[in-house]
């Protein structure tokens, strides 16, 4: 599975505009060009995982929530539910269920964005 480069712009920015950081602060802070911030929100660019990790620092996240939209403290939350779910599994069928749980999530989270942008039409 490779990584949704647009889906992680969004994060990048929703997350930045949540932190009140401009994009020329974050590019200071990472030392690159608002120029180049800009290009990744927007998909154009592909940040390599060294800029993510330096923007998750800065940002105050874990790259997981950057590349996959999930916070650490949700899935602690759930832990004992996941483990449970799990325990009869073996690795094969563990790695299916993390794949598919990822697909799922950004098929909500894409298909979430397409009814928002019908609902304004």
């Amino acid at each position: 599975m490779s990584p949704n480069y647009e889906f992680i712009g969004i994060m990048i920015k929703e997350t930045r505009n949540r932190r009140r950081i401009s994009q020329a602060t974050l590019a200071e802070r990472i030392d690159m060009s608002a120029s180049y911030i800009s290009h990744i929100e927007t998909g154009k660019k592909q940040a390599s995982l060294d800029a993510i990790a330096r923007i998750a620092k800065i940002l105050g996240v874990a790259i997981d929530y950057l590349i996959y939209g999930s916070p650490i403290n949700d899935l602690e939350k759930n832990q004992s539910e996941f483990d449970l779910l799990l325990a009869d599994c073996s690795n094969f069928e563990r790695r299916v269920i993390f794949e598919n749980a990822c697909s799922l999530k950004m098929s909500l989270k894409n298909n979430s964005r397409l009814l928002k942008a019908t609902e304004i039409d």
